[in-house]
């Protein structure tokens, strides 16, 4: 069985090589497909001091050889490849002083095996140098932090953090009968938490005395229970006195009624309720 494997070297040999100090589009490309492997440099066009150290941690990530100039092999993972696993190893031990350039010793080994297990492949070497300060600044801008290549309190604290991470949830990354040692024969892990700030004591708000809600005397009307119908059943019981007593009255109700004959005649009719009816025939005089 013969196995041919593909690649694509002839195809980038048409693409310029660049290093340090180039400038143009064709780093722009470059820096654009650095970023897609999250290195976060400034898209620029200038091939500088950002952009060398990035491609040397890329080409240390991708197995190629680390000498900071993009050829047709860097070009091909660049385009076609894919972020890979960088080792590290930091044991149960957190970052507590502060670091730049020029530092040396144990703390520096660990600060940059932090920057590779946040995916900035550095050279592990125990040396704050330029590569280190340039990691350093990548991280800063990628977690929102000033980049100044200091590794300060907040930075510290944002490493600490990835270190954490990775210390927890670090499953299959050893291989597999690593992973299952690890889960028959547990061991501790040691996990930082920085202390929660206390809260913050805010006083209470002064409400003017205008602005004060006083309570109202009136009560709900839920709680009048029946007595919430009352001045409805008043009005009632007044309007059925009325016409009891309108219609209860005694008196006389006199209805007049002319007619057109001569003589006058006066008819009275008392009725059952004491009423009487009077009828008066006026004479009415001929023209």
């Amino acid at each position: 069985m013969i196995v041919i494997e593909e690649s694509y070297g002839e195809y980038y040999q048409s693409r310029p090589t660049l290093r340090y100090g180039s400038s143009g589009p064709s780093v722009s490309l470059l820096q654009q497909y650095l970023n897609k492997f999250g290195y976060n440099v400034s898209v620029d066009g200038r091939f500088g001091r950002e952009t060398y150290y990035a491609v040397r941690m890329f080409q240390r990530e991708q197995g190629l050889r680390v000498d900071g100039i993009v050829g047709p092999k860097t070009w091909e993972r660049l385009e076609y490849g894919r972020k890979r696993f960088c080792p590290y190893r930091f044991g149960n031990r957190i970052l507590t002083k502060t670091l730049r350039i020029g530092s040396r010793g144990p703390e520096v080994e660990l600060l940059q095996n932090a920057l590779r297990a946040a995916g900035y492949c550095v050279d592990v070497d125990g040396i704050f140098g330029r590569e280190t300060e340039t990691a350093v600044k990548l991280f800063q801008k990628a977690y929102g932090l000033s980049p100044d290549g200091i590794v300060g309190s907040k930075t510290r604290s944002a490493l600490n953090t990835v270190i954490i991470k990775k210390a927890v949830t670090r499953k299959k990354e050893k291989g597999f009968w690593a992973w299952l040692f690890e889960k028959l024969f547990p061991r501790k892990v040691v996990v930082y938490r920085p202390a929660p700030a206390p809260p913050k004591k805010v006083p209470p708000k002064k409400i003017p005395p205008e602005e004060e809600k006083l309570p109202s005397k009136k009560p709900p009307i839920e709680e009048l229970g029946v007595l919430r119908y009352l001045p409805y059943v008043t009005i009632g019981l007044g309007a059925i006195l009325l016409v009891i007593a309108l219609t209860s009255r005694k008196g006389e109700r006199v209805i007049v009624t002319r007619t057109l004959p001569t003589e006058r005649r006066v008819t009275t009719e008392t009725l059952p309720a004491g009423r009487r009816i009077v009828t008066e025939t006026l004479p009415v005089e001929r023209i």
